[in-house]
């Protein structure tokens, strides 16, 4: 990794071990011309804390699918957000942690929340950036919302 990149991995790991999720940590941290722009964790949204009162809701949902139904508002959409404007032709970078802050890569280069993928289409992202086993791997936003799919209709398992 270049330094870039090897920032991008320690600041995604801090922010997401802020996230209040019960279920899965990630950290996003958007990227343009060389330079970290913002970052986010997922964290709960105040009118949906309930549906995670006791056990959270999205532990009896497969990862990647119904990803509408759920108390959080994702890291991604959380970045866009505050980004507004400032997100077009940013690259976002998205690693999940575990409860312990250490990344958990994924196995090869897929991205799962349609979710997340619509919402960078929308605000004109260029592409998300995915960890994959010890490296960062590219996908178009459009390459996303096509594997977010696979997840998203089963053919694939998160």
């Amino acid at each position: 990794m270049n330094a870039l990149e090897d920032m991008v991995y320690m600041t995604a790991i801090a922010v997401a071990q802020q996230s209040d999720c019960q279920k899965r940590h990630f950290g996003a941290v958007a990227v343009k011309d060389g330079r970290i722009l913002l970052y986010r964790a997922n964290m709960k949204l105040p009118y949906h804390k309930y549906l995670c009162e006791g056990e959270c809701i999205r532990m009896k949902i497969d990862s990647g699918m119904d990803s509408m139904i759920g108390a959080c508002g994702h890291a991604e959409e959380r970045l866009i957000w505050a980004l507004g404007a400032g997100a077009l032709g940013s690259d976002i970078y998205v690693l999940q942690v575990d409860m312990e802050g250490k990344a958990i890569p994924v196995s090869t280069k897929r991205f799962y929340c349609a979710r997340c993928a619509t919402t960078m289409y929308y605000a004109g992202v260029r592409g998300v950036w995915v960890f994959v086993v010890d490296h960062w791997e590219f996908l178009t936003t459009e390459e996303a919302i096509r594997s977010s799919y696979e997840f998203a209709l089963g053919e694939k398992k998160a």
